[in-house]
């Protein structure tokens, strides 16, 4: 999917003097800047009013979860981004790549799926 923001749209509404764009999704956007002194990953919510009920569910899910395996929600709160208000969540970064730009890249092959745990 297409970026929506401009990373100058971003950075004022943040409150930072960089942002860098990591990714669209159908729910949001994301972002990687500072968020008290440590690199963070900025997701804001595209369509605010038509996904409350989605957005609450996945805060609450992430809120219940402490996990080394899964990502910290530091925060959520409301930026005025491209001149609405928006619902952002704000979660630990945790450098990476693309998934679907990794499984293009390295997608295994029928050989390797054939001894997958479903198998057993």
């Amino acid at each position: 999917m297409a970026r929506k923001f401009e990373v100058d749209e971003v950075c004022a509404a943040l409150g930072v003097g960089k942002a860098e764009y990591r990714g669209t999704g159908s729910f949001g956007e994301t972002w990687r800047a500072d968020f008290g002194g440590r690199d963070a990953a900025y997701k804001i919510i595209h369509n605010t009013g038509d996904d409350a009920d989605r957005l609450s569910r996945e805060v609450e899910g992430y809120r219940r979860i402490d996990n080394a395996h899964v990502v910290k929600l530091f925060d959520v709160r409301t930026f005025r981004v491209a001149g609405v208000d928006r619902p952002v969540m704000i979660f630990e970064y945790i450098p990476g790549c693309d998934l679907s730009e990794l499984i293009k890249v390295r997608r295994p092959s029928h050989e390797n799926c054939e001894d997958s745990p479903e198998d057993s």
